[in-house]
């Protein structure tokens, strides 16, 4: 989403801009905030299935965690891609279960007084970061690698049937959309050539699929 041409804009109006390309009939909420103690109840106005954490701060995801927890809301929470260069070590697990990451750390330590909290599942890769004069930077097919597996978990949650199905649907189309096009821009492409009603059916058949191979 980081462009030339979009230098100076605020991320939410770019990333509402481009999923508005893809399909103009997405509602997309943009809320330009710093999410904090102060503004935490905002973005939960609308109704949520599902919680994907991107923020870069720990108290942040502090709270978002834990209003999340409070709220019987799934979330998934994405640790730190910073200084690293091996996407094949990501790995999905519950936050107690993290290592070689240390914003994961920090953040169970942060959550340490409710092992309730300990059980959200996160993204984290197991590779040691590198150090370069106490600067934090990333390469694009890092953070790239974990926002697909992500993805990945999300709707699979609801093709397995494990996420209520208000809008069943229309939600998962649209978290595919938001969260695909941040990362992959020949999803990017693909979604563009799509109908949503042809991308329903698509999933339609595969929940069905799943759903006849658990059975038997």
């Amino acid at each position: 989403i980081a462009l030339h041409s979009n230098i100076g804009k605020k991320k939410t109006f770019c990333f509402k801009e481009r999923i508005k390309d893809i399909n103009p009939n997405c509602v997309v909420d943009t809320y330009d905030i710093f999410y904090s103690e102060e503004n935490k109840d905002i973005p939960f106005a609308r109704h949520i299935d599902y919680v994907i954490d991107c923020c870069d701060s720990l108290e942040s995801k502090k709270i978002l965690i834990t209003e999340c927890f409070r709220r019987n809301i799934p979330i998934i929470s994405s640790m730190g891609t910073g200084n690293k260069f091996h996407p094949e070590l990501f790995k999905i697990d519950r936050l107690k279960k993290t290592e070689y990451d240390p914003l994961a750390k920090k953040l169970r330590y942060l959550l340490k007084d409710n092992k309730s909290l300990l059980e959200t599942m996160v993204v984290y890769s197991r590779e040691i970061p590198q150090e370069y004069k106490g600067k934090i930077g990333s390469i694009s097919y890092v953070p790239s690698v974990a926002g697909l597996l992500i993805t990945s978990y999300v709707i699979n949650k609801f093709l397995e049937g494990k996420i209520e199905k208000s809008s069943y649907f229309i939600w998962l189309i649209h978290i595919f959309m938001v969260i695909s096009l941040m990362f992959e821009p020949r999803i990017q492409t693909a979604l563009k050539r799509l109908e949503t009603r042809n991308c329903t059916l698509r999933a339609s058949e595969l929940f069905k699929r799943r759903k006849y191979e658990s059975s038997n």
